[in-house]
């Protein structure tokens, strides 16, 4: 069994997710990370519990180790949703199988060649095509939301220099071609 998962007052689960970004070098294409959800049929962004050895950020960097194969940075965090599980593993505390998740933006700085989930496969989508492909294949409406703060805040600012690891950042610009394989 695995480690202690955290929960909130309410009896909800805490869980911790990301959206992978990177810049292509020399560029100003940048892209987005998902993964082929537990069905294979639909896309996600990594997630999973928060456990209660480590912080929220790390969680969310360990999801993104799991199930992307990737290691980064956390810059931003994007916010904060409640959703419902289909399965409802802990039905004895929570009967309606509500999770709150804390979203951030993860820069990755590696690609893993195996990860432990990498069966579910991991999808570079170019953000000129995000909104199309998420409609489509991802049908969490907290995740849109998240993608869409996360589109929201390169129309804010002209940045995604090149910084330090542990310089935050907290704006993005995109200007992308279209890189998607799904």
């Amino acid at each position: 069994m695995g480690a202690e998962n955290r929960y909130n007052a309410q009896g909800q689960r805490m869980v911790a997710g990301c959206i992978p970004y990177r810049r292509e070098k020399d560029s100003d294409t940048v892209e987005i990370l998902m993964v082929r959800s537990q069905n294979g049929h639909n896309i996600v962004f990594p997630k999973g519990g928060w456990e209660v050895d480590e912080s929220v950020q790390d969680a969310a960097i360990r999801e993104a180790q799991e199930e992307a194969g990737v290691h980064g940075h956390v810059r931003d965090e994007l916010g904060v949703w409640i959703f419902h599980k289909r399965s409802h593993q802990q039905w004895e505390t929570n009967p309606d199988g509500a999770c709150e998740v804390h979203m951030f933006l993860l820069e990755v700085t590696q690609e893993l060649d195996t990860w432990p989930e990498q069966h579910r496969g991991r999808v570079w989508i170019d953000l000129n095509e995000v909104e199309k492909i998420t409609l489509e294949r991802c049908h969490h409406n907290w995740m849109r939301e998240a993608l869409g703060i996360f589109i929201q805040k390169q129309t804010s600012s002209s940045l995604i220099a090149e910084a330090s690891p542990n310089e935050p950042r907290h704006t993005l610009s995109f200007n992308a071609s279209v890189r998607c394989r799904l």
